[in-house]
């Protein structure tokens, strides 16, 4: 078995928008969700479908998400290739119920139509880390792995780097990192820590990553900031690619969008810690975000920590 991350970024933009993932031919695939991303490649949704549907015509076999709402657009044209899904939904092949979050764990049970397979556990939590790991589920269900082998894998699995990774915590503060750099992806990393710490103030810094992308998803960025109790955007990280002088966005233009006290933009990642420190109280979570070099301000945010404890 030969597992690799397809990406749907283009070869080398402007010069070659090819889609990567058009090269791969592969015996299953497991697709987690479609949405809008890379503006400086794709000029809307309905392309990136299009992309999407011609990637999913050179695999053998599909197992998709059947609870996110783009595929669910597709699965009527996939009617033929008779394609596993997956999520809570009982219309789903495979789906969750009796989903249980704990303060260091997720139990939920497995269903593969209205007949219980068995429950798995998983120190990852949040609504999105229970699809993905049904997703992950189904596809070994169908290569043939037994349900008992999954589901003690799943167990021991303790989740990627600098995906909603435990950067630091005395067990009282808490401070995670994560790579996230789209809406969809803020939205279900703060979800997953409010359901885990339900009691506590959430601080999220956010590292916008190229000015193409906050450009074009500043409303949905800006919607999704506005969920967190504290939010510090700090300057845009660029990328190589992009002329910045084209666009004209700042990470003020998505704090205004927001229209909330609670959001603020900052010209300087200084200047995010110095406002954090003047807000934060023992007892607090802490969430960096970002795909550029916010995770280089986990020092200076555990020093503050320290001094509001002691």
């Amino acid at each position: 078995f030969f597992v690799v991350e397809a990406d749907e970024y283009g070869v080398h933009p402007p010069k070659d928008k090819t889609p990567k993932l058009l090269f791969l031919r592969p015996n299953y695939t497991l697709c987690m969700n479609i949405d809008f991303d890379h503006p400086d490649v794709y000029e809307n949704i309905g392309m990136t479908k299009k992309t999407f549907m011609k990637f999913f015509s050179q695999s053998k076999h599909l197992v998709l998400c059947g609870d996110d709402p783009i595929i669910q657009s597709l699965l009527l044209s996939l009617a033929n290739r008779s394609p596993i899904t997956y999520g809570t939904g009982k219309k789903n092949t495979y789906f969750a119920q009796d989903i249980i979050y704990n303060q260091d764990s997720t139990e939920f049970s497995v269903y593969k139509k209205d007949v219980h397979i068995g429950t798995c556990k998983t120190e990852l939590f949040g609504a999105k880390n229970v699809l993905n790991s049904l997703g992950v589920v189904a596809l070994l269900l169908e290569n043939g792995f037994l349900f008992e082998e999954i589901a003690q894998s799943l167990l021991g699995f303790k989740g990627a780097k600098r995906r909603m990774e435990l950067a630091w915590t005395d067990k009282n503060s808490y401070l995670f990192d994560d790579y996230g750099h789209h809406p969809a992806e803020l939205e279900a990393t703060i979800q997953a820590l409010k359901s885990r710490f339900p009691e506590k103030k959430l601080h999220v810094l956010f590292q916008p990553h190229t000015f193409s992308r906050t450009l074009a998803l500043k409303k949905d960025f800006a919607r999704v900031l506005a969920t967190a109790q504290a939010a510090y955007i700090g300057p845009i990280f660029p990328s190589a690619r992009e002329n910045t002088d084209q666009f004209k966005v700042s990470s003020f233009d998505v704090s205004k969008e927001a229209k909330s006290e609670h959001v603020k933009a900052f010209d300087t990642m200084q200047g995010m810690l110095d406002s954090l420190a003047s807000k934060f109280r023992s007892g607090d979570v802490v969430l960096t975000i970002g795909a550029g070099d916010i995770y280089k301000l986990k020092s200076g945010i555990i020093e503050l920590i320290n001094e509001a404890t002691t």
